[in-house]
């Protein structure tokens, strides 16, 4: 691989890495609108987690072929995922800031401490929310997400770049559906009408990952 590819790759990366940072506890400030946040009531104020965030290129695409093959299929739409998020908001007013953890009760009954900043700041505040993914609100999100979870892997340069171009194309497409409307079977309609340019593309995705 060349230097300037490589180099051209890394910087691509770390701008897609500063987009989605909610792996670790924080989240995508860019997404807040998206249809797929968190209940009504904290739309306006809680950023886009992205907790469904596949770690490997592979079963990023596997994803992704089972979400495209659910939402053109005859059977009823899968259940969205759904999961939960502990803020812990510390301090206040100009000062103050939240760090967002997943949440887990079982642990959260059992005594077990969820993690946080051993930063010295006093937690003022802890919340619960309550996050519902729809399947094509996921699809939508794995696609934006492909490119840097591909830049992880041992992908040769020039696989990358397709998976690249293929997200950029595809990405615009599924968020104007999702934009569209709320009612999932409306989206649906409009991805089925998509379907075989999607499906063309889903399998030179499946091709480079093999």
């Amino acid at each position: 691989m060349s230097s300037s590819s490589s180099g051209s790759r890394a910087l691509f990366a770390l701008f897609i890495c500063m987009l989605p940072f909610a792996l670790s506890g924080c989240a995508d400030p860019n997404s807040a609108t998206s249809s797929s946040d968190v209940s009504s009531d904290a739309k306006k104020s809680l950023p886009y987690f992205s907790f469904h965030k596949p770690k490997e290129v592979k079963v990023a695409v596997g994803r992704i072929r089972e979400l495209h093959d659910a939402i053109t299929g005859s059977d009823p739409l899968p259940e969205p995922i759904f999961y939960q998020v502990k803020e812990v908001v510390h301090g206040s007013g100009a000062s103050g800031h939240s760090h967002y953890y997943l949440h887990d009760p079982e642990k959260n009954e059992e005594g077990e401490s969820e993690p946080h900043d051993e930063d010295g700041h006093v937690t003022t505040a802890e919340n619960i929310h309550d996050v519902t993914i729809e399947p094509l609100a996921e699809l939508k999100d794995i696609l934006r997400w492909l490119p840097k979870i591909a830049s992880n892997s041992d992908m040769p340069e020039s696989d990358w770049e397709k998976v690249s171009q293929i997200s950029k194309e595809m990405s615009p497409q599924l968020i104007e559906m999702v934009k569209q409307s709320s009612d999932s079977e409306k989206c649906r309609a409009s991805y089925r009408e998509a379907s075989a340019s999607m499906a063309n593309k889903i399998s030179v995705l499946e091709e480079l990952v093999k």
